[in-house]
């Protein structure tokens, strides 16, 4: 216990010498500190330091602020203003689209059953067959359309003029058919077909396809070197081409005809309606196969599936062309000429096919007639009878109205005078 003891006594002794020891250095340092500051002079300089701040004016900063601040304000209106108005544009455009695919297609409809119903008449005259063989021809040209991008009215009313040139209605289907196909492989659009289908329509007419007529398929982007391939080597099957090892040649002059050289060679006119018509069905020819089979399948694309393309390659890469929507517009046409067809396909099993519709359309005249013209006959007769004369004896009895008006003046005049 002694030891522990002693132990102790030593230890705090030399505890207490380190501690004042390291008193006394701490002492020193804050002494020099003190010095220190009494050279630098530290409540002048911070005098000096509280002179100088309120000397500075910060009024223009906090203008500039508050500026600026006004400005972001500003902006954020304008912007929320700007996003406001994109976003009613939004919905504006949203709510014509759904319009335009939907009620706009129901009159679309209508105008479609019209359009084909004159068509009808139009086909029954040229080719002299029934209403029933002309539908049946037509729901082919329906499912095309509405398999693809392209308008129903567009091709029926191009197929009334094919048939007016003496094309059997089969042949007519599948040129206007082909004409579509073709631009679809051309890349291009619903409207520059349109085009085509109306000037290689005329130049059936004229019996052969001329420069003028070809311009314009050049101009629909249409005129690619595998279209006029395959022109040039339908020409060569029909016989108004020659194909020779180095190409094509016609055959009333020897002439070369290739690509580079087709257009400068149409004025031989080996490019006839026949050449047409053969060369467009070629396009045509693989969308026909499959539409023979697609009762049979759910979907078009399972009927491709089913369908061989062999010998047909060009028909079938035209097809799936067709198919595709290369733009908006090319899915919202689709969607719309499907819509409106749908409708037209409606609206001919409430008024009839062509024959059922004249008859409807006819006895309303009738009806309206009697109700609302049939009037104006009894109504001129008994005119015609009151007034033997019409307007002569009316003229006539004003004038003797008018004259003695005349002399009553007079007399009213003459006594005023007297007055």
């Amino acid at each position: 216990m002694a030891k522990v003891i002693d132990e102790r006594v030593v230890k705090l002794s030399f505890d207490n010498g380190q501690f004042e020891k390291n008193v006394s250095t701490t002492i020193d340092t804050l002494d020099k500190f003190q010095k220190k500051l009494d050279g630098v002079d530290g409540g002048e300089k911070f005098e000096k330091i509280e002179k100088a701040a309120a000397k500075v004016d910060l009024t223009s900063m906090v203008d500039n602020i508050e500026k600026v601040s006004l400005k972001f304000d500003a902006l954020a209106v304008v912007a929320m203003s700007a996003l406001d108005r994109i976003t009613n544009k939004v919905i504006d455009v949203g709510s014509n689209m759904v319009k335009s695919l939907s009620i706009d297609q129901v009159s679309a409809g209508f105008d479609k059953y019209t359009e084909k119903t004159s068509a009808v008449a139009t086909i029954m005259s040229a080719t002299g067959k029934s209403i029933e063989e002309v539908n049946t021809a037509l729901e082919k040209l329906q499912w095309f359309t509405d398999e693809t991008s392209y308008d129903f009215s567009d091709m029926v009313n191009n197929i009334g003029k094919f048939t007016n040139n003496k094309i059997p209605l089969e042949q007519s289907i599948n040129a206007i058919m082909g004409v579509a196909l073709a631009a679809a492989d051309a890349g291009a659009n619903a409207n520059e077909a349109s085009r085509a289908m109306y000037n290689f329509s005329q130049a059936v007419g004229a019996g052969k396809v001329q420069l003028i007529d070809w311009k314009s398929i050049d101009l629909a982007n249409m005129g690619t070197a595998r279209f006029k391939e395959t022109i040039m080597e339908t020409a060569a099957e029909v016989g108004t081409l020659t194909k020779t090892t180095e190409g094509y040649q016609t055959v009333a002059k020897g002439t070369t005809v290739s690509a580079a050289a087709f257009n400068s060679t149409l004025q031989e006119g080996w490019f006839t309606s026949e050449v047409l018509v053969k060369a467009l069905s070629k396009f045509s020819d693989y969308a026909n196969k499959v539409y023979d089979v697609s009762d049979a399948f759910d979907t078009c694309t399972e009927a491709m599936e089913a369908t061989s393309a062999e010998g047909m390659e060009l028909g079938e890469q035209a097809f799936k062309a067709g198919q595709q929507a290369k733009t908006f517009m090319d899915a919202i046409n689709a969607t719309k000429d499907a819509v409106s067809s749908g409708w037209m396909r409606t609206f001919e099993i409430i008024f009839g096919n062509y024959e059922e519709a004249v008859d409807l359309w006819s006895g309303l005249t009738e009806v309206l007639w009697d109700t609302f013209a049939s009037g104006a006959e009894s109504r001129n007769e008994l005119l015609t009878g009151a007034l033997t004369d019409g307007w002569l004896q009316m003229s006539s009895a004003f004038a003797v109205e008018t004259d003695a008006m005349k002399e009553s003046l007079k007399g009213v005049i003459g006594e005023t005078e007297r007055w």
